[in-house]
């Protein structure tokens, strides 16, 4: 089963040094905003590269501008998980600092060990596959009862908007509630009738 995803961060000091991140074996890394360090320059731009391997193109994620775009995330994230390597990238003169997060995953290995220890999965995971079976909810409105909150809604005075708007919700719990009521006499009357003919 996969881990569950750890923050994840690197620094980018200068355009001259690019950073590079080794992933870990079955990993996937995910990055998800750029921002710009503390002393950047008022106005200067600097464009973000990743690079996914050394053969890989370098590509630009984005452009940093102190004082007009500081920070961008990148929606949902790029993720890396079969790159040995990512380097990161860019032109400005002062650090750029990538986050992400990086989640470990499960490996065929891991499974090879829980057979060997003893640790089997159950027979009764078949049993899932089977859709649920839906129970009727009792309490749910019917249309008899929305019918009967009617007339009591249609009486209420126009002008009055208030009284408009607090009877609503009145009338339909109570014909709600009377329902419900019924309903459980009904299913009540039917377990009698059962022990009856079970005696």
């Amino acid at each position: 089963m996969p881990s569950l995803p750890r923050f994840w961060g690197i620094e980018v000091k200068s355009k001259t040094k690019p950073e590079v991140y080794e992933c870990e074996e079955a990993s996937v890394l995910t990055v998800n905003q750029v921002a710009l360090g503390l002393n950047a320059k008022e106005g200067e731009r600097a464009v973000v590269f990743i690079q996914n391997s050394d053969k890989a193109p370098k590509c630009a994620i984005g452009t940093l501008v102190k004082g007009s775009c500081d920070q961008f995330a990148l929606g949902s994230g790029l993720f890396f998980s079969d790159a040995p390597k990512v380097t990161f990238s860019h032109t400005g003169s002062s650090s750029v600092f990538i986050t992400g997060t990086v989640q470990d995953m499960q490996d065929d290995d891991d499974d090879d060990e829980d057979s060997e220890d003893g640790m089997h999965m159950d027979d009764d995971d078949d049993e899932d596959d089977e859709p649920p079976t839906l129970v009727p909810n009792k309490a749910a409105a019917k249309p008899a009862a929305v019918k009967a909150a009617a007339p009591k809604l249609a009486a209420a005075k126009p002008a009055d908007a208030k009284a408009t708007k607090a009877l609503a919700p009145a009338a339909m719990l109570a014909a709600l509630k009377k329902q419900a009521e019924e309903d459980d006499d009904e299913d009540e009357e039917e377990d009698d009738d059962e022990d009856e003919e079970e005696d």
